[in-house]
């Protein structure tokens, strides 16, 4: 089954170690894009730190268990303190311009 995964994080002012680039990167990693396709050709940007993905899981349940597992080691192992949040749905309407 497919579902569609949002996932937002902020920054606690006590970090003092975040690279936003090397985060970034892993969490593309884990499938996690803050790129949308909004139209054939149309990309855009989401806001900062805020990231979706799509993946092919049997339990919608288990997949927020992974990728919240994942996410919290590797914060934790890179001095990042933040607070979290993933939702994963079935189904997922969204849109995105720029103002």
């Amino acid at each position: 089954m497919h579902f569609f995964v949002t996932f937002v994080y902020e920054i606690l002012e006590t970090t003092e170690n975040y690279n936003s680039e090397f985060i970034h990167n892993e969490l593309e990693e884990l499938g996690l894009s803050n790129l949308v396709k909004v139209c054939e050709d149309d990309i855009h940007s989401l806001p900062r730190q805020l990231y979706v993905g799509e993946y092919k899981f049997t339990d919608k349940n288990d997949l927020k268990n992974v990728l919240y597992t994942e996410i919290r080691k590797l914060f934790e192992q890179n001095g990042v303190r933040a607070t979290i949040f993933i939702s994963v749905s079935k189904d997922s309407t969204f849109g995105v311009t720029s103002i």
